[in-house]
């Protein structure tokens, strides 16, 4: 996040000659924080067209893009609401210059004892949730852990004594003060109230920001499964995304990778880049992709350590990496990179998948891979709720890279009837390699649109 400007530094540094103060303090560098979001810049919405084709992705991708700008009005709004309450700090301080210093940190120590009482109320409310995590400990820690949630429930209740105990002073103190005094006092409470309100909800939109790169990723053909003509219409789509729409932007990225369309795609992860998003990492890895496919290996070498010294650590990441390990033909380091996904439960299907291709790939030079190919072909084939083209192609590849030529062309056969365009070209590759007894690898750089 950039840097608080001087203006409100200055007035910290003058609210935290005292204790009393600091609930103001954190607030105040809290909200300005917040002012300064992922971006500065104001969003420039467009209405995206009705899809007339019927595709259910290019719907999902419609209904995304729909969620995203209400995602944006949320930001506007939390935006407006700090500005307003940076204005009521600014009214009342001239006000708070004229009444005794003392009296004003003892008001907000009552409201640092009150907000310390709720704190003590919701760990005590957690303590069946320490109990019932006792329950999964080994049996020799059993006892100790007792011992001590017991005597942290002990420290707890006084504490939140002692809290209620000081509030209640302090809130004795305010009557005394007159009824100006005490409604200025009141204004300036209710703003720091108000504010880690704020902060609140302010930490929950960036989490739900955080999601709509999870929404968009399954659109972008991760497995390299679709035509020419599928991806040209969830990139015409992607056009009508808010000009902020920094995970479409990266979802049109890796769709113009597929298409070879390099340059535009890393036009576009360097648009990401400057925005200072958590998504960085991520533009980092595809734009390292682009430039591995586009034959500029220094330069994607460069995007790809950087990328690893900020990495979220998402699962989107770790396919990226294990792709670009892929487009280099280093098989292990793929593996090793997609196994932790097979526990990621929106991500096992594709990844079982792609390990089979992998282990098909590697099969001519050892042949039992042959057979992890299959038996991970088959496990993806179970999960698919719905087979499309490429579920029977992968089976079919699997078979017929295990030695087994007569079933790879009962699934291919089935492959066929569903593929279209480049997609049923893979499939006559395939048939042609089988019908001739010649090796066959899937390309993962390119996928069917060779």
């Amino acid at each position: 996040m950039p840097n608080l400007s001087e203006s409100v530094n200055q007035r910290i540094e003058r609210y935290a000659t005292t204790s009393a103060w600091m609930i103001a303090t954190v607030m105040i560098l809290l909200l300005a924080n917040l002012g300064r979001s992922q971006d500065d810049k104001d969003p420039g919405p467009t209405t995206p067209s009705a899809s007339s084709t019927g595709d259910t992705s290019i719907l999902a991708l419609e209904k995304i893009q729909q969620d995203y700008f209400e995602q944006l009005k949320k930001r506007d709004r939390i935006r407006q609401e700090f500005k307003n309450l940076e204005d009521t700090f600014k009214q009342t301080e001239e006000d708070l210059q004229r009444i005794n210093s003392d009296t004003i940190r003892n008001q907000l120590l009552a409201l640092q004892s009150s907000l310390q009482s709720q704190q003590f109320v919701d760990s005590l409310n957690n303590i069946p949730n320490l109990q019932n995590d006792m329950r999964t400990l080994p049996a020799g820690n059993t006892s100790r852990t007792r011992l001590e949630v017991g005597r942290l429930q002990n420290r707890m209740v006084k504490g939140k004594a002692n809290a209620d105990l000081n509030t209640a002073i302090k809130q004795e103190e305010l009557r005394q003060l007159d009824s100006a005094s005490q409604l200025i006092v009141k204004r300036r409470m209710e703003c720091i109230q108000n504010g880690i309100g704020l902060q609140n909800e302010w930490f929950a939109w960036q989490q739900d920001w955080l999601q709509f790169m999870i929404k968009y990723w399954i659109h972008t053909d991760p497995e390299r499964k679709c035509n020419r003509s599928k991806i040209e219409a969830r990139l015409k789509v992607l056009q009508n995304s808010a000009l902020e729409d920094y995970p479409a932007m990266l979802a049109s990225a890796m769709l113009l990778e597929k298409l070879g369309r390099y340059d535009e795609g890393i036009a576009l992860t360097d648009k990401v880049l400057a925005a200072a998003t958590t998504l960085d990492s991520t533009a980092l890895y595809t734009k390292s992709l682009l430039l591995y496919a586009s034959k500029k290996e220094k330069e994607a070498k460069v995007a790809f350590q950087s990328a690893i010294k900020i990495d979220t650590k998402t699962p989107q990441n770790q396919w990226l990496r294990a792709m670009i390990a892929t487009s280099k033909g280093q098989w292990s380091t793929a593996e090793t990179e997609l196994k932790p996904l097979l526990e990621v439960k929106s991500f096992e299907l594709e990844t079982r998948r792609c390990l089979a291709l992998i282990h098909s790939v590697r099969s001519a030079k050892s042949p039992k891979e042959g057979t992890k190919g299959v038996k991970e072909a088959n496990i993806a084939f179970d999960l698919e709720p719905k087979h499309d083209w490429f579920s029977y192609f992968v089976l079919s590849h699997a078979h017929y890279s295990n030695g087994n030529a007569k079933e790879s062309l009962t699934q291919l056969d089935k492959a066929e009837e569903k593929a279209q365009d480049e997609e049923l070209a893979t499939c006559k590759l395939l048939r042609k390699a089988i019908e001739n007894q010649l090796p066959y690898a899937w390309s993962f750089e390119r996928g069917c649109l060779k």
